[in-house]
């Protein structure tokens, strides 16, 4: 069995300071061993899993844009709010609990969804 990479990013369960937080900007970190991607849209704060549930893609590199990132390789998308993905992507990422308290971010181990598969009658466009 090869060896893992160790996590990338900061610790966001240890919180991220809100001014290296910047609107729109995604920022990689990671909970646990998990990669997970930290985004501000709209003045609130997302925890969403690192990798594009259609072909694996860094969502970390994606636009995020009207309340959803978009993943850089094929242009699936994925509501920051409920997960529901849409594009190519059938699956939601995981999705963890996030609050912010002092000026600083913080995400949570435990995950508020966990890539359930989107019904397509009801996909984002």
């Amino acid at each position: 069995m090869a060896d893992q990479a160790a996590p990338s990013g900061p610790d966001l369960t240890a919180g991220v300071a809100d001014a290296d937080l910047r609107e729109g900007t995604p920022l990689l970190g990671h909970v646990g061993d998990d990669a997970v991607v930290l985004v501000r849209d709209a003045g609130k704060v997302y925890a969403v899993g690192a990798t594009c549930t259609h072909y694996g893609g860094p969502l970390a590199e994606g636009l995020v844009a009207d309340g959803a990132i978009h993943c850089p390789w094929h242009h699936a998308c994925f509501d920051l709010a409920t997960g529901r993905a849409g594009g190519p992507a059938n699956r939601e990422p995981r999705l963890l609990g996030c609050r912010t308290r002092r000026r600083v971010a913080f995400a949570s181990a435990r995950a508020v969804t966990s890539g359930h598969r989107t019904d397509r009658s009801q996909r984002r466009s």
